[in-house]
């Protein structure tokens, strides 16, 4: 587990010691979610939540419950736990160093490709937030040293975000997400640099476990 308990809001990444997917064991994930609570020193976890669908699409959610399809939710509110469940995707959460915003992306390749952070940013600033206030955590993913891809990729991301070894590639998720970061203006990086496939403690799609999700969550403190 990594927690990242700042004075306005909290991060929570976890790891394949709990399974959070609703998919597999109902009765199961209602008792994983109690840990979650347990975690947060949350009572009551009002969660909000999304059919992920490897898109560039934000939801402003008002209120806790389901926003609907998309891969990314961001939030003025207290006490909305903006969640995504994941298992080799890049989890980042982001938030206003007041507190003042947050934000959680699903970032797959293919929400990497369709500009999902540029447009969580664009989307930020009309709120009024500044990307030099921004602060981004990374969690787990799929790693560099075990992402193979096929060559196709070199259409997709420029060649420095995709490396070769013995004549395959590999894409590099983590490095893509925080040059757009930087790019975009975003300042503060902490990324836990962990591999989802090749460490054995979290939960891969690559390694044939379908219906087994970690989750990536961010709670905006009421003070």
């Amino acid at each position: 587990m990594h927690i990242y308990r700042e004075k306005n809001y909290t991060v929570l990444f976890t790891d394949g010691s709990i399974n959070l997917s609703w998919k597999a064991n109902l009765g199961e994930a209602k008792k994983n979610w109690k840990t979650v609570k347990q975690l947060l020193n949350k009572e009551h976890l009002n969660l909000a939540y999304l059919t992920q669908i490897h898109s560039s699409k934000i939801v402003l959610a008002t209120k806790a419950g389901y926003q609907g399809p998309g891969d990314g939710i961001i939030t003025e509110e207290a006490e909305i736990a903006l969640v995504v469940l994941v298992a080799d995707c890049l989890p980042i959460a982001l938030a206003e160093e007041t507190g003042a915003a947050i934000g959680i992306l699903h970032c797959g390749w293919k929400p990497l490709a369709k500009g999902i952070i540029e447009n969580c940013i664009e989307k930020l600033e009309k709120m009024g937030v500044e990307p030099g206030k921004i602060t981004a955590y990374l969690g787990p993913c799929a790693g560099v040293c075990c992402y193979e891809v096929t060559r196709e990729f070199y259409n997709i991301f420029p060649e420095n975000f995709i490396e070769q070894r013995e004549g395959k590639c590999f894409f590099d998720m983590r490095k893509f997400a925080k040059h757009t970061l930087t790019k975009l203006g975003v300042r503060k990086i902490y990324d836990v640099n962990i591999c989802t496939i090749c460490s054995g403690e979290y939960f891969s799609y690559r390694k044939g476990e379908i219906f087994s999700r970690q989750s990536a969550l961010i709670i905006k403190n009421k003070i």
